[in-house]
């Protein structure tokens, strides 16, 4: 809320996501979409590498 309030926007107005102005940010940020994709990619690949590394440490086997 209070961010919201700092930004000038009504407190009680309507809360979500609005697709149409998903796209507006889209259009008028063409990076931004590809970073967005680019950033989901290198969280995956951080998550899908570290988890046998744990399991290896806490004594797990793969096999």
């Amino acid at each position: 809320m209070r961010s919201r309030a700092v930004a000038g926007v009504d407190p009680a107005g309507r809360r979500g996501t609005s697709w149409v102005r998903v796209r507006e940010v889209l259009a008028s940020h063409p990076g931004a979409g590809i970073a967005a994709i680019l950033t989901g990619h290198a969280v995956m690949v951080a998550a899908m590498v570290t988890t046998p590394l744990q399991m290896h440490h806490g004594g797990a086997e793969l096999g």
